[in-house]
């Protein structure tokens, strides 16, 4: 019943808003999973593959059951830099590398010292952010709208910066979701007027914060402005320590575990790759939600910013 009512939300609350055309659900785990598997393309040189893979990713993001993990879409944002920079296209890599800089600016690249690569992504300048001028965000009642895992409670981004925009309505229900560039927000996301949005009730994760930082209205656009020299990143406030996110990490770490015991009895090249794919998978899973359910407590005062998570791929 629950996924008929979210449907007719979307139609009666949004109806000028481009939602994605999904026939399946893609899971905050499926994502993990592929991303891993994107990790192993890129080690045996397969950027063809990477990239093809790296498509179907963003299609699936758009179309996940629950609020987007913020580590996974770091390394998400990553990976689209590294698949673009192989293919020569040096725009499209900055604009993917920003997205996992303000995302999670504490995850590293798994290059060496050196790579031209890595100059590329120390080279990059901080763009603007923007704000739609004269517009405030519209999410449903009581509910919200999040971009690449963060709350917002303004329509504001950064210029030249993907986005994948969720909107949740007042019980925590995914509605949809969409990718945008910079602050171009759908108009079925703004009303008239200013202030912020509410904080609703049933979330306990990360927000967005633009607090200290020069925002340019500029209408719905994107750019414009000038940003705070070396700051701007997406900040988390005080959360509730999450149980069940908790008991998920030890869980899917168990389940690495096991995973990794049983590699020595493999006795064929597919179960060693099902077994080792397996592992890192729960690994990746086990550290995003122990982050999720402890990080903020310990980490929430270091520089604004969520715990950044290093993965082995």
């Amino acid at each position: 019943m629950k996924p008929l009512i979210a449907a007719l939300m979307v139609i009666l609350w949004m109806p000028s808003t481009a939602w994605a055309q999904c026939e399946g659900t893609y899971t905050n785990n499926k994502f993990a999973e592929d991303i891993v598997a994107v990790g192993e393309m890129f080690d045996q040189a397969d950027l063809s593959g990477a990239k093809r893979k790296l498509k179907d990713m963003g299609l699936g993001t758009t179309c996940l059951d629950k609020l987007a993990e913020i580590g996974l879409m770091a390394r998400f944002g990553q990976l689209m830099a590294m698949s673009f920079f192989f293919d020569q296209d040096e725009a499209q890599a900055e604009r993917w590398a920003l997205l996992a800089r303000y995302t999670d600016p504490k995850l590293p690249y798994e290059f060496d010292e050196g790579h031209p690569f890595l100059a590329l992504i120390d080279a990059l300048k901080d763009p603007p952010y923007g704000q739609v001028d004269g517009m405030r965000l519209a999410p449903p009642l009581k509910g919200g709208i999040f971009m690449n895992g963060y709350l917002i409670l303004e329509p504001i981004a950064r210029a030249e910066v993907p986005y994948l925009v969720q909107v949740f309505d007042g019980e925590g229900v995914l509605l949809g979701g969409y990718w945008q560039d910079g602050s171009a927000f759908q108009e079925g996301l703004l009303a008239e007027g200013t202030g912020k949005a509410q904080k609703p009730r049933w979330f306990r994760g990360a927000i967005a914060s633009h607090s200290g930082d020069v925002v340019s209205s500029r209408g719905n656009s994107g750019g414009g402005g000038t940003s705070k020299q070396g700051g701007g990143s997406l900040k988390v406030v005080p959360l509730v320590v999450s149980g069940s996110l908790a008991a998920t990490s030890a869980g899917a770490y168990a389940i690495a575990g096991v995973s990794r015991g049983s590699l020595p009895s493999q006795d064929t090249a597919d179960g060693l790759t099902q077994a080792r794919t397996t592992a890192n998978v729960m690994v990746l899973v086990s550290g995003v939600t122990l982050a999720g359910a402890l990080g903020v407590g310990v980490t929430a005062f270091i520089d604004g910013n969520a715990a950044g998570l290093t993965f082995r791929f």
